[in-house]
């Protein structure tokens, strides 16, 4: 009985899958087509659903809304796809694009250049990828140093420790990287601002001063939340208070 139940579970799984990949085919076609409302919406639907969520799909929604002219959605939906998978080249080439059409270009004043590309690297894979490569890399300094302790050949010593070292020293790396991944995944917490224009109060309330402007498609750090606001914080070391309504999370 429990084998049947097991059967057919996989086969409404699979079921779903290709139903889903259907739905994203038309929703392509109709991307290619130009009828970008219509492609949205069911992206949208697909997105809705949870059977299908994947890079492909946050960066094709990404596309339709740049062409539908909602630079902040796009960034949004670019944004997604680079924190819950690996980025690539086609992502940060349509961010930077992205970017180059809002109001606020506000430079990072507190990363230096080396934190900023060890940024970058984490996210060129998923927590998933990051986790077996470390496995990976594992094995092979095991290996390494296993032949290191077995061998009685002095050249296979030498270079089978080395080696090992290097692994582990890879593996290490790897592990940070992995680390750095999750950690922006499940601790950091970032939004998009999605108002064309918010004034930045000091405190969670209206009747407080202004302290500045921003404007749609602005990536901001959420520090915390206080029932419909959220304290933000700029990459120049900026913070202040904005309405939850203002800012999509990514």
């Amino acid at each position: 009985m429990k084998k049947l139940i097991n059967i057919i579970l996989g086969i409404l799984l699979l079921t779903n899958l290709i139903s889903a990949q259907n739905t994203f085919e038309q929703a392509n076609n109709k991307y290619i087509a130009g009828e970008y409302e219509e492609a949205l919406i069911t992206y949208e639907s697909i997105l809705n659903s949870g059977s299908n969520l994947s890079k492909e799909l946050l960066f094709n929604m990404g596309n339709t809304y740049f062409k539908l002219g909602q630079v902040d959605k796009a960034i949004l939906h670019y944004e997604k796809a680079k924190k819950y998978f690996e980025t690539d080249n086609d992502i940060e080439a349509n961010l930077e694009i992205c970017r180059t059409k809002i109001i606020d270009k506000i430079p990072d004043q507190n990363s230096s250049p080396i934190k900023l590309a060890f940024k970058k690297t984490a996210n060129l894979l998923s927590e998933k990828s990051w986790g077996i490569l470390s496995i990976l890399l594992l094995l092979i300094t095991a290996t390494t140093f296993i032949l290191f302790r077995l061998s009685s050949k002095i050249a296979v010593k030498k270079i089978s420790f080395y080696s090992s070292i290097v692994f582990l020293i890879i593996f290490s790396v790897s592990i940070a990287l992995g680390k750095l991944k999750i950690n922006n995944i499940t601790n950091q917490k970032s939004g998009i601002i999605i108002t064309s224009s918010v004034n930045v109060k000091s405190e969670p309330t209206n009747a407080t001063t202004n302290l500045f402007v921003i404007h749609s498609g602005l990536k901001v750090e959420i520090l915390r939340e206080v029932k419909d606001w959220v304290n933000i914080k700029l990459s120049n070391d900026k913070q202040g208070w904005i309405k939850k309504n203002q800012i999509s999370l990514i």
